[in-house]
């Protein structure tokens, strides 16, 4: 079993996979061209270009530091671990995770990633049977959102913005999400699952522009990259 947590976590720092939850582009007012076309993600217009690896790398910050031990010793005022159980201190409470299951499907598994200060949460990897995602906690309530890949926030500390990659193995979302952070959690804005390719990396350019790593299989079945710039505006 513990190769398997590896072997997913593994997975996950080179691709940032995700959760699968509910596609909100349902109600676009219209189907896109190709998925690098112009479209409607919840209130905003996002219009998709070209862009460079080198202008990509330039803002692209990686966050390498997955040892829980390392996390949960500069973080010990705030978390903890007992055996199974990961307890974190709340405004007036405490919040538990407990690692359960073996190999069934009630499997979970939970590590400790770090504080996200900048919108006071805790950011737990949790591994379930097949699965895996990226969990806030709010630091003050303890209400959870499970994102699809490594969270990265905005510069005005205003947006979520998640990104994963599942072309071949299909068990988990692929595509991107965009939360709008709120007193006491995150709500989500809009999220669209991709077919014919993947968003792995993602950075913020600034507050209204995303650089983002796009995967893709192609006929070989090899996995290539290229780069894309998504720019925000208003309906």
């Amino acid at each position: 079993m513990l190769l398997r947590i590896s072997f997913i976590f593994s997975s996950l720092i080179v691709f940032y996979s995700c959760t699968n939850p509910k596609t909100e582009e349902n109600n676009s007012p219209k189907k896109l061209i190709s998925e690098t076309d112009t479209f409607y993600g919840g209130k905003y217009l996002l219009h998709c270009s070209d862009t460079s690896q080198a202008a990509f790398e330039s803002i692209f910050k990686a966050n390498n530091d997955t040892s829980e031990a390392n996390n949960l010793k500069r973080d010990v005022a705030f978390v903890k671990r007992i055996g199974d159980s990961l307890i974190f201190k709340l405004a007036s409470s405490s919040k538990m995770l407990i690692n359960k299951g073996s190999e069934a499907d009630d499997f979970e598994n939970y590590k400790y990633l770090g504080k996200i200060n900048s919108i006071n949460s805790y950011l737990v990897f949790g591994s379930f049977w097949e699965s895996y995602s990226f969990i806030l906690i709010n630091a003050n309530t303890g209400k959870e959102n499970s994102l699809c890949g490594m969270p990265v926030v905005s510069p005005n500390n205003k947006h979520v913005v998640a990104a994963g990659f599942d072309l071949q193995a299909a068990f988990v979302f692929n595509g991107l999400q965009m939360y709008e952070v709120t007193s006491d959690s995150l709500k989500l804005n809009w999220s669209r699952e991709l077919i014919r390719w993947g968003a792995n990396n993602v950075a913020w350019l600034d507050n209204d522009n995303l650089m983002v790593e796009k995967l893709y299989v192609d006929s070989t079945m090899s996995i290539r990259k290229s780069y894309i710039k998504i720019g925000f505006s208003a309906k």
